[in-house]
């Protein structure tokens, strides 16, 4: 899986762009980490592992999962509470909270909040 992890939405249309050749294009959309490696979003410290474990066994059982990127998109707190930015209106994003992991290109196609604790949510989710 070719993974990478951006802190605004320029770097994350050319993370997209880099990777569209990729079969699968996933959003991980998280609150941004302190030097510390701790986010100011306690749900996405707590969904974080979760999210790690299902990736590694996504990518065991495909492979490498070679044909599939993952954007982590790590959002600062201001940005995220300003119910203008970018991520929320944009209409093939439209963020409504963090964390959240959707397929590019598909609204339908997302988990968030508590549902990235749940592997089994996550690993269908991956499998569509």
């Amino acid at each position: 899986m070719k993974k990478t992890t951006v802190s605004d939405h320029e770097q994350m249309l050319k993370a997209i762009q880099t990777a569209s050749d990729c079969e699968k294009i996933w959003l991980l959309f998280t609150g941004k980490r302190d030097a510390s490696g701790k986010s100011w979003c306690p749900d996405c410290d707590k969904a974080e592992p979760v999210i790690s474990q299902c990736i590694q066994d996504y990518e065991k059982s495909h492979g490498g999962a070679d044909n599939v990127a993952l954007i982590t998109i790590e959002i600062p707190r201001d940005e995220h509470k300003n119910l203008q930015n970018y991520y929320r209106t944009h209409k093939d994003i439209q963020l409504k909270c963090v964390p959240t992991l959707m397929l590019h290109g598909q609204l339908n196609m997302r988990l968030a909040e508590d549902n990235l604790t749940d592997p089994d949510l996550i690993k269908e989710l991956l499998e569509q």
